[in-house]
């Protein structure tokens, strides 16, 4: 009889210990995926950007032409599609968010790259865009990504390589999909604006690795001149 008495116990025992555990796991509001974002900051006037997603700091002082590194973000696992977070870019060290703040869906596993840039016109305002980033690599070629964000150029921007294996024409906000370029033989990559046909810029094949994932930026400076902002994906 006492046998049985303290194997009930064992069991009620163990009942109430797995009730108050999986209590503390349905309660649990913390827990979560990741997603990664870099975010870049291509205004070229004004104080260095704060990225904020919601209410949180996710990047610090990103001055003009630079990025950051991929930052972890947090997801919530028990949304199903993801979720969705508001980003917002301030002046650095200050409370108030710019112009173009918007709102995203972000999916666990996914990596996410943000810019911060401006509207192209008279009276350019504040924008932040987003892209979905594709790492997975090309253990044959180099992937290449281009976004046109120069919203000081005065015409379209051409692309193309010395092997003439592809050539893209890009205006203000335009991006391509994922191009896989082979830089063996001194490949290079070739840049021009339309209406400066004889001023090329050149990407030389050293800057590029096989198997690499490379985003690469069409900006412009305050007077307009063409600059390429290379970032490294992976």
């Amino acid at each position: 009889m006492k046998q049985s008495k303290f194997v009930i116990s064992k069991i009620l025992f163990f009942l109430v210990g797995t009730f108050l555990l999986s209590s503390c796991i349905k309660n649990d509001s913390t827990i979560a995926g990741d997603a990664k974002v870099i975010f870049s900051n291509y205004v070229s006037t004004g104080l260095s950007k704060d990225f904020y997603l919601d209410s949180v700091k996710y990047g610090s002082a990103v001055s003009y032409g630079s990025s950051t590194a991929y930052v972890v973000v947090p997801v919530n696992t028990y949304l199903p599609d993801g979720q969705t977070y508001k980003f917002t870019a301030k002046n650095y060290n200050t409370t108030s968010g710019l112009k173009g703040s918007l709102s995203h869906l972000i999916k666990i596993g996914k990596n996410y790259s943000v810019f911060y840039t401006k509207t192209k016109g008279t009276t350019p305002d504040s924008l932040l865009l987003i892209h979905e980033d594709d790492l997975r690599p090309d253990v044959n070629n180099t992937r290449l990504f281009f976004i046109n964000l120069g919203y000081t150029l005065g015409s379209k921007v051409v692309i193309r390589d010395s092997l003439n294996t592809f050539t893209k024409t890009l205006d203000y906000g335009d991006m391509t999909d994922y191009i896989s370029v082979r830089f063996a033989g001194k490949n290079k990559i070739y840049v021009n604006l339309v209406d400066s046909a004889n001023v090329v810029d050149t990407l030389k094949a050293n800057r590029f690795s096989t198997g690499k994932i490379v985003t690469i930026v069409l900006d412009g400076n305050k007077g307009g001149k063409l600059l390429e902002r290379l970032i490294a994906n992976n």
